[in-house]
């Protein structure tokens, strides 16, 4: 059997769980800010969403998937 070909399914599952697991810690981190500074009410002038929060996390993962797969790719 050729195991090359399962090794390098093996690597491409990694590193995209991987990236699927540091989107998780962003968003749970994310959300932990998030209540730290509502509750102590550093931001006064002006409140941060969550939604815009978790959409700007959202676009930054998929830079991080485009950078990855592009050096992958070389």
């Amino acid at each position: 059997m050729n195991f090359d070909v399962f090794e390098s399914i093996a690597g491409d599952v990694s590193v995209f769980s991987a990236l699927f697991l540091g989107l998780f810690i962003m968003l749970v981190f994310a959300r932990v800010g998030l209540t730290v500074i509502s509750h102590f009410k550093l931001i006064q002038s002006e409140k941060i969403k969550l939604e815009e929060f978790t959409t700007y996390t959202i676009f930054l993962f998929i830079f991080l998937i485009i950078a990855v797969a592009f050096t992958q790719s070389i």
